[in-house]
């Protein structure tokens, strides 16, 4: 096909991507992008870029946040213009991914447009706290992409390309939790998607060692940061064993959201799973699965069955790292399954692989006899249930609200001191409020907003109790120095 129309037809699902979520750039900060935000005015780089949080390990996210950081500075706008950008991008690989993996533009087109325009994307794509998932679903699929061309090759690959397969899955593994299981599995998926006869001995080494670098990695995180040993082997096991039943649970119902909400679209409701609509969705992804697999080539069956592992793999690391704490207060483990952050990677190879299983499963003769009439309906559909069904965004207007009331009443404190230095009572920031004792207030605040501990002419201290000041000394890094305990006078200040 001629470049102009084969980029024509790529163009199409980026396009419908960027209707549907170009809102997002308007977006505000939320909840832990603050404490982030903090961080880094705290701590600065390196603290910051090796920390690790809720679990994840996430060099390479902390690394592109602070970059953010440098070049955009407190302007949000900057921030979820790259998530947008990013996710595009992501639109544009899948498109590739699934044209190599079915030689079909059509259903590359359509499969494309489908999981770009997933309303379940709003929340990963709205909050920059996850922006890590966009990434890490950019590496996936640059790594499927290469596999996906490698699927019909009869030459062995060469150890420089398997080498960098492997390093974009450990950088993956450093966006968030879901690159680490797909680490641990790397070694079993590119087999199926190259014979073993076709991967040299030191391809073989180096695929070995991606779960085994990866491990180790985040070992010298937890104990650098958290300074404690992640748990051994014997010890996740009795914990597999305490709460497999509902790490089972969750995990079937990730799964369950995540194939309906690919195949519902606009048409599905989250708050509604698991309805009739999700049931049904679900059974007959099912039952195509079994069509293709009996029907399907050699080829289809070895690709779905590596995307499925894939996919499989990411939720198993969600179930994994949460199903206990949201048992603590649920019994519905249905319910946090359809948090849609959880669903921005697993989704992709679910996506990659549908167009396999749908073109195993509708006869082919059938679909050659329609020619773009499929596409036409498919696409129609789509554009029906963003304008019937238009995903809610949530733009986080009331954190916006809120930090700008913070900053406008210290401004007012600041300007109300007669002295060169002005002294403001620590307060809590409602929208760091869950974070407890991580976010210190209002003074955390200031220091997002304010590179120096001098604002309008004079020495700015936030008053806490002695409590919260021997913390933040303990802690160290920049908020000690922005501190002063309720008893005791601020230091002197000198012209």
């Amino acid at each position: 096909m001629p470049t102009a129309e084969r980029f024509a037809i790529a163009f199409v699902p980026v396009l419908f991507a960027a209707t549907v979520f170009g809102s997002i750039t308007g977006n505000f900060f939320h909840t832990d992008d603050f404490f982030h935000l903090y961080t880094i005015a705290n701590r600065g780089f390196l603290d910051f870029v090796l920390m690790p949080y809720g679990g994840h390990m996430l060099l390479a996210r902390n690394a592109l946040f602070y970059l953010c950081y440098l070049v955009f500075g407190t302007a949000p706008g900057g921030y979820f213009w790259v998530a947008l950008l990013t996710h595009l991008l992501n639109v544009w690989l899948l498109f590739e991914v699934v044209a190599a993996l079915t030689t079909s533009l059509g259903l590359a087109c359509f499969a494309a447009t489908l999981w770009g325009t997933l309303p379940a994307h709003a929340e990963t794509l709205g909050w920059y706290s996850v922006y890590g998932e966009v990434v890490c679903a950019t590496l996936l699929l640059i790594v499927l992409l290469g596999l996906a061309r490698q699927l019909d090759g009869v030459e062995p690959v060469r150890t420089p390309l398997v080498l960098l397969w492997s390093v974009l899955i450990v950088v993956a593994s450093t966006c968030f939790g879901e690159g680490m299981a797909i680490a641990a599995l790397f070694p079993v998926v590119v087999p199926l998607f190259v014979s073993v006869r076709r991967i040299s001995i030191p391809s073989r080494i180096i695929l070995l060692s991606v779960p085994l670098v990866v491990a180790a990695l985040y070992v010298w995180i937890t104990v650098r940061f958290e300074a404690r040993i992640p748990m051994p082997m014997f010890t996740i096991m009795l914990a597999f064993a305490s709460f497999g039943r509902l790490i089972a649970e969750m995990w079937y119902h990730l799964l369950g959201y995540g194939v309906s909400a690919l195949l519902l679209g606009f048409f599905g409701s989250p708050t509604a799973y698991p309805d009739a609509a999700a049931r049904a969705a679900l059974g007959g992804a099912l039952a195509a699965l079994v069509v293709c697999f009996i029907r399907g080539d050699g080829r289809s069956r070895r690709a779905v069955g590596a995307l499925l592992l894939l996919a499989g793999a990411s939720y198993a690391s969600i179930a994994v790292g949460r199903a206990a704490l949201y048992s603590s207060y649920t019994s519905n483990l249905a319910q946090p399954a359809t948090a849609a952050r959880y669903h921005y990677v697993a989704l992709v190879p679910l996506a990659a692989a549908l167009p396999l299983v749908l073109r195993a499963a509708v006869p082919v003769p059938l679909g050659r006899r329609l020619g773009p009439a499929p596409l036409a309906l498919g696409l129609g559909t789509l554009l029906a249930g963003f304008l019937l069904f238009p995903p809610r965004i949530d733009h986080h207007d009331a954190d916006r609200q809120a930090t700008d009331r913070a900053v406008a009443s210290m401004h007012t404190e600041i300007a109300k001191s007669s002295s060169k230095i002005a002294i403001l009572v620590n307060s809590p920031f409602a929208p760091a409020t869950l974070l407890e004792d991580a976010f210190p207030g209002i003074a955390g605040v200031y220091m997002i907003y304010h590179p120096t501990n001098v604002a309008e002419g004079r020495r700015i201290y936030f008053s806490v109790s002695p409590q919260q000041y021997l913390a933040a000394l303990r802690a160290g890094g920049r908020l000690p120095t922005l501190l002063v305990p309720t008893a005791v006078p601020p230091p002197a200040t000198h012209p």
